[in-house]
């Protein structure tokens, strides 16, 4: 943040473009995109946690079956789509400046995708929730 006063983390973002990917490194410069990377590095223990945590709730809120299977699936998905995410990214900032707007296109999709199956976890939690209260 200390990089560009207007700097939004794009694995935050619901949806982006290559050209923001590419804005974003530029608006950087050499040390901020070091702290991004290391940022996303430091993500992958983030997302374990996050996991584990997902994973228990869905497990304490749900019985064995079919839904059980179903919302561990969007937990698991939602880890994945996570990876890939800060994965590419950390291959688009390493080959900066060259541009890969496949990549960050793919990316950003990653990232849309990542937060569908979080809100949908989330539904499926509060949808549990109330069914436990009534």
């Amino acid at each position: 943040r200390q990089s560009h006063v207007e700097f939004e983390l794009l694995n935050m973002q619901f949806r982006y473009n290559s050209h923001t990917v590419y804005q974003t490194f530029a608006n950087l410069q050499d040390a901020g995109r070091r702290a991004y990377r290391n940022f996303l590095l430091l993500d992958y223990c983030f997302i374990l946690f996050f996991l584990v945590v997902m994973a228990a709730i869905t497990l304490k809120l749900t019985i064995p079956g079919s839904f059980r299977t179903i919302v561990l699936g969007m937990v698991v998905m939602r880890a994945v789509l996570d990876v890939l995410e800060n994965s590419i990214l950390i291959g688009l900032l390493h080959s900066y400046p060259q541009q890969h707007s496949f990549w960050a296109n793919l990316c950003s999709w990653f990232t849309t995708f990542k937060f569908i199956a979080l809100y949908l976890w989330l539904a499926a939690v509060v949808f549990l929730l109330i069914r436990k209260l009534f």
